[in-house]
């Protein structure tokens, strides 16, 4: 196996869909850690967070296409396969979707194939429990499961005051 490289975040075309609080605290650290080309997508058009961060509005096809890193911060709102076939297909090769939001409003078929043929990498914070999501290698996909149940406030805590003890 070959040593494998990948671009800077500030070299990236990022995408926010959202743009609530979440998306928001997103904006702010990939501006933060240098990136420069940000577009999102959101429900309203907010001309000034445009102006004060410097980025633009895209319509969410535009965004999936264009973007090489896309994240997603929005509720359940917008319903089940909110974020359609033809998005994720349009997603160029080696691009990084990561999700906070409900795994319900993807369709999953379209995530599933391009995860598992290596063509686009994904994060979720949330694991999705239909089809085989879980057999995926996790260079191409990552999400928390049961092995990581350890991570509740409590435990971190826990393990954070006794490496400070030590």
């Amino acid at each position: 196996k070959t040593f494998e490289t990948t671009k800077s975040l500030s070299e990236l075309s990022v995408g926010i869909v959202g743009m609530g609080h979440i998306a928001k605290e997103y904006l702010v650290m990939a501006k933060g850690m240098g990136v420069k080309n940000i577009s999102y997508c959101n429900r309203t058009r907010n001309n000034e967070i445009e102006k004060e961060y410097g980025i633009r509005y895209l319509d969410k096809s535009e965004l999936f296409k264009t973007c090489q890193l896309i994240y997603v911060a929005i509720s359940a709102g917008p319903g089940k396969e909110f974020i359609n076939r033809a998005d994720i297909n349009s997603m160029s090769k080696d691009s990084l979707l990561i999700s906070t939001s409900d795994p319900l409003l993807f369709n999953l078929d379209s995530l599933y194939t391009r995860l598992k043929e290596g063509e686009i990498r994904a994060a979720f914070d949330e694991n999705i429990k239909e089809g085989d999501f879980r057999n995926l290698p996790l260079e191409n996909w990552y999400t928390p499961n049961a092995s990581s149940a350890f991570n509740t406030g409590e435990s971190v805590e826990d393990v954070s005051k006794s490496s400070v003890e030590t």
